[in-house]
């Protein structure tokens, strides 16, 4: 299993929502994605994910 995590927003105006897993199971409630994979021995594999973040404009990025 490989585990990642996507950020959490405790403010009822930023949304964060997960665009693309690469094929994760995302648990809502913490962020927590995790991937299912079974590799070779010296076999590798890149994983990426798209997460969005949207927030009102008088926030700035300071308000993460």
């Amino acid at each position: 299993d490989l585990t990642d995590q996507i950020p959490i927003s405790q403010d009822p105006n930023i949304k964060i929502v997960l665009i693309d897993g690469d094929g994760s199971k995302l648990t809502e409630e913490t962020g927590l994605l995790k991937w299912q994979l079974s590799l070779k021995s010296m076999e590798s594999k890149k994983i990426r994910f798209t997460y969005e973040v949207t927030m009102p404009k008088s926030k700035g990025l300071a308000g993460l």
